[in-house]
């Protein structure tokens, strides 16, 4: 278990970090993350 989280944090965690700084995609994470309680609601 713990090769797999290393090997999560040698090649998964940059590519992460790439992806989130790029501002539209910043942008629809928030959209998404404020309108999930209505789409679970209705």
């Amino acid at each position: 278990m713990n090769s797999f989280i290393e090997w999560l944090n040698k090649h998964l965690v940059p590519v992460a970090a790439k992806i989130g700084a790029v501002r539209w995609l910043i942008a629809l994470r928030d959209a998404f993350i404020a309108i999930m309680p209505a789409m679970m609601a209705g």
